[in-house]
């Protein structure tokens, strides 16, 4: 007889969040999870980087979370839901930059067409930085900074068609060292000054991950 399984673990990233006017602490993001149903739900910094154990799909996770935060801040917000494999896949492509420079990744929230995917790289508009497709994400290396750049969020939903959410190649490597450990219910690390129970994990503070 085959073991019972337990809950499926995601890992969400909200698009824009505490960026503007979608300001949402990490405890209420964490009471929105769990009022949609999910087993246990933690979360990584102040910038929208959601664990959540569920006996759900990842579409399915995807939905009720982008419903919840829709009716929470009154307009759309999208979320990626990768699963842990997919993190670490991520991750551990990351191109390595000289110091001083930086990579972002880029997550659609739904697939995109696989031409325009493919034609990505060749409509890169002049500029010093640099795009890389890969299989599950867009990377984009800052060579002269992120802010100014003509590879923008904005600029890489506009090619793809899809939303999209980029978060800095740094937070996506330590996220993807802390999902390979936690498991439902597990202790989390110490709380940032947003938590006061121990459900946040990383820096306190709001961490920049300039693209959104």
């Amino acid at each position: 007889m085959a073991e019972p399984r337990g809950p499926a673990v995601w890992i969400a990233l909200v698009r824009g969040l505490n960026v503007g006017r979608r300001w949402i602490t990490m405890r209420e993001l964490r009471s929105l999870g769990l009022a949609c149903g999910f087993v246990d739900v933690a979360t990584y910094i102040q910038t929208g980087n959601v664990l959540a154990a569920a006996d759900a799909s990842g579409e399915q996770v995807r939905v009720r979370l982008e419903r919840a935060l829709a009716q929470r801040l009154a307009e759309p917000v999208p979320v990626a839901v990768v699963t842990p494999a997919t993190l670490a896949r991520v991750a551990e492509t990351v191109p390595v930059v000289p110091v001083g420079e930086v990579v972002y990744v880029a997550f659609w929230v739904e697939p995109p067409d696989p031409g325009r995917l493919a034609a990505l790289s060749s409509r890169v508009p002049a500029t010093a930085d640099r795009l890389t497709v890969g299989s599950d994400a867009v990377y984009i290396w800052y060579r002269q900074g992120v802010h100014g750049s003509p590879l923008s969020n904005a600029w890489l939903e506009r090619q793809l068609k899809v939303p999209m959410t980029s978060r800095n190649a740094s937070t996506v490597t330590q996220l993807a060292q802390w999902v390979r450990t936690w498991t439902p219910s597990s202790p989390y690390p110490p709380a940032g000054p947003d938590d006061t129970h121990g459900r946040s994990v990383g820096r306190g503070g709001h961490t920049d991950d300039g693209l959104v």
